[in-house]
């Protein structure tokens, strides 16, 4: 890449870019929308019985498209209250999604009202689902429509307080969304085409009769620096101005911390692009191949977390075969990067020797599990490929970015679609269906982290100030200040005693004599101002910017609210809040209680007292419950009194009952029976699943050659600086998070991300 181009060509490339963007959001990302609707072809004649908290209505309906954008009813009048208690109902009518919708007061002779209710819910056409109606803390009348003969089929049965009705339906319009047309888009897509290209064409012709003497020279970083503020800038003004309205809460504390975090987000995005650095980590891309790399390693990590995600057999071998694809893309590239200097290719040293045994007695004591020599395959081709590289100096940064390209893309894809909830558990599993998997996940890009922010730091000049080690390591000052963001919001011991021993560790190597020109004081400083000042920004973007987008996504058996099902509306109870917040952390990380938490939707219904407006026979609000997540919590597993079990969350009982069943050889099938005759999938603990499945040789065989890997990669990181510390970081991590969860197989991201860091500590130093 060029160091300074023309300021006309910074144009043009930006016109061309925009253009792209603009295309790709039409097809294949479709998210150009449009409404279609729904009615049933009646004509309004008819009211309904009165609608109350004791009293129901309910409209079945046929899904037509797969996405319901709102619901139109038609309210006929109120004699109390002005909530309705709306849900929409599955097949099996069980409630998929729910809201309170304001009816607001109307005068009599304002009557009939359209109420227009916000879903967004996904639902499978030609599957059928329910309008359910209740009143909460009110009494409403609903209009009801007859039913012609070309009446619409969609529309199929109704019932007022669970009888049903053949005569009327529910007065109800529904609107569907879906992306525009193939006409729609072809027309779109050529207007943009046309327009970008006139524009190109006008900016060059003016540079051109100009001359390039008068076309003014700019770096890249300007350039892109003058493309990127702007939009950064208006983007946070505009989230100021909706915090500063109201628009995301109406509490003083919360309000407060989205303006931090919009500030320092504005602050950071402005500094990352404009500002001139010297030194920092050098895990950058240099050319379009490790850009390929880089992105294939990190669909390698993505396809892990879909393993990881994934209930079914069929899912985790798709998965399996993806990743290994992928990994594929990654290595052979190295193959063909040769070395023309003539030296000949490194020899495998002791550690790599007591790797290849290793895994070769995995396949041989493999039981049954294909997965082993898989991950045999993958070591192998990993230690082919990087002996005969000419680029093994790029192995380690290449591995590294696609870690961050991971991580942020998979940042990107919960600020699109991840609700921060407050309600069941308040805990944040990221792209995961569990915590714990999130914790494992987390630990890993902690570590790989620290790794590079300690590169960065390294690097930095001498005689900079710190505003210049600010600017040097902010690249890795955001990336490690996010992961531990991201790692809180779990509120998961396991991340936080993983990732905080790793940190330990890893600082205690890297402090014991330190290289000329490192100090020690300047990572502490940097890690701890990083894990403070991101803090805000990250829990402020991760909170408000989800319901903007409204397009939440679930996994299949993960726990949520239903009114987080859809759309919601953006100062929703139900979202996180920094009293949630707090008192869910000190709840899981510290066990101190702070009771229930309880902000309900009706805000109306109450007066300044905190008393009913309307009176009701049942509650609205219920309070939110912490909880979720203990692989042994329930069914008398864990004994009276004893309170470090409890802290475990049973993994001490669960680890005693595997002891027994260790042997020599290991076993096919995977499970052991609890004492409460529960049966434990796996043992919570890497070294005691290792023995079990391969046998106790093998077990111990592993935890000496993750102690060796931890060793070389301490020796290999102290020789050769920069982001040499990475495996050493990812096996510390590794083992580390293992004393609690097995995250020892092909399809874990752990294990993968570790296994090929460990080709650079294979072979003798020169």
């Amino acid at each position: 890449m060029r160091k300074v181009i023309y300021a006309s060509e910074a144009v043009r490339a930006f016109i061309v870019a925009v253009a792209i963007l603009v295309v790709l959001s039409v097809f294949p990302l479709r998210i150009w929308q449009r409404n279609i609707e729904e009615k049933g072809g009646g004509v309004r004649m008819e009211v309904s019985e009165r609608v109350d908290d004791a009293h129901d209505l309910m409209q079945r309906f046929v899904a037509r498209y797969d996405r319901l954008g709102t619901v139109k009813i038609s309210v006929r009048s109120v004699e109390s209250g002005r909530y309705l208690d709306f849900s929409l109902l599955d097949e099996n009518w069980q409630r998929m999604y729910h809201k309170y919708v304001d009816i607001g007061i109307h005068e009599d002779d304002e009557y009939p009202v359209t109420v227009e209710i916000p879903v967004g819910a996904v639902l499978e056409p030609g599957k059928e689902y329910a309008l359910f109606f209740l009143g909460a803390h009110a009494g409403i009348y609903l209009d009801l429509e007859n039913i012609p003969a070309d009446a619409s089929p969609y529309f199929t049965g109704f019932y007022m307080n669970d009888t049903g009705n053949d005569t009327w339906r529910l007065n109800a319009t529904l609107n569907y969304r879906a992306p525009i047309d193939k006409k729609a888009s072809l027309m779109i897509i050529a207007a943009v085409i046309l327009i970008a290209a006139v524009l190109e064409r006008a900016v060059w012709f003016a540079a051109k009769r100009r001359g390039k003497d008068r076309d003014r020279v700019v770096s890249v970083r300007q350039a892109v620096a003058a493309f990127a503020v702007p939009p950064i800038l208006l983007a946070c003004t505009v989230l100021l101005v909706f915090c500063l309205s109201g628009r995301y809460d109406d509490r003083p504390a919360d309000n407060a911390v989205y303006i931090t975090g919009i500030l320092i987000a504005a602050a950071l995005g402005v500094i990352v692009f404009a500002a001139e650095k010297k030194g920092g980590s050098s895990s950058k891309i240099t050319n379009v191949i490790e850009f390929v790399q880089a992105v294939a390693f990190a669909l390698a990590v993505k396809y892990c977390c879909d393993y990881m995600n994934g209930l079914y057999d069929a899912v985790h071998r798709i998965a399996e075969r993806k990743e290994v694809a992928a990994i594929a893309v990654f290595l052979i590239p190295f193959l063909f990067r040769r070395d023309r200097s003539g030296k000949k290719g490194q020899k495998i040293n002791i550690f790599g020797a007591l790797a290849m045994l290793f895994f070769v007695m995995t396949v041989m004591f493999r039981n049954g599990r294909m997965w082993g020599i898989t991950v045999t395959v993958i070591f192998l081709t990993g230690l082919v490929c990087y002996r005969f590289s000419g680029a093994k100096d790029r192995y380690i940064p290449v591995l590294a970015a696609g870690l961050q390209i991971n991580f942020y893309c998979s940042m990107l894809y919960c600020l699109l679609h991840r609700y921060f909830a407050a309600f069941v558990s308040g805990r944040f599993s990221f792209v995961f269906h569990t915590v714990t998997v999130t914790a494992e996940y987390l630990t890993m890009m902690g570590c790989a982290a620290f790794a590079l922010l300690y590169a960065a730091v390294r690097n930095v000049p001498k005689d900079s100030g710190a505003r210049g080690v600010i600017r040097a390591v902010l690249p890795e000052f955001v990336f490690f200040g996010t992961v531990f963001a991201y790692a809180l919001f779990t509120a998961s011991r396991t991340v936080m005693l993983a990732l905080g021993v790793s940190v330990l560790v890893m600082f205690a190597v890297m402090s014991i004599r330190p290289p000329k020109g490192f100090r020690p004081g300047v990572l502490a400083a940097m890690t701890a101002l990083s894990a403070v000042v991101m803090l805000t920004p990250v829990f402020t973007l991760q909170r408000i910017i989800p319901p903007m987008i409204g397009r939440p996504e679930y996994m299949e058996i993960e726990d949520a609210a239903p009114e987080l099902r859809g759309w919601t509306n953006w100062d929703s109870r139900f979202l996180m809040s920094v009293e949630r917040f707090s008192d869910v952390l000190l709840d899981k990380l510290a066990g101190v209680e702070r009771g229930s938490y309880n902000y309900p939707e009706d805000r109306y219904n109450y007066d300044e007292n905190g008393e009913y407006i309307y009176n009701s026979v049942s509650e609205l609000a219920e309070p939110l419950r912490g909880g979720g997540g203990n692989p042994a919590s329930s069914g008398g597993l864990i004994e009276e009194g004893n309170d470090a079990d409890r802290m475990a969350n049973g993994r001490l009982t669960i680890w005693r009952s595997y002891l027994p069943y260790l042997n020599l050889t290991g076993h096919e099938g995977m499970g052991v029976p609890l004492p409460n005759g529960e049966i434990a999938v796996h043992a919570h603990n890497v070294y005691l699943q290792v023995a079990y499945d391969n046998g106790i040789p093998v077990g111990i065989l592993f935890a000496f050659t993750l102690c060796a890997a931890a060793f070389a990669g301490a020796v290999w990181g102290r020789m050769k600086g920069a982001e040499a510390f990475v495996p050493f970081a990812l096996t510390v991590g590794f083992m580390v998070s293992g004393l609690s969860e097995w995250n020892y197989q092909l399809g874990n991201m752990m294990t993968v991300s570790m296994v090929l860091s460990w080709m650079p500590l294979c072979f003798r130093k020169k």
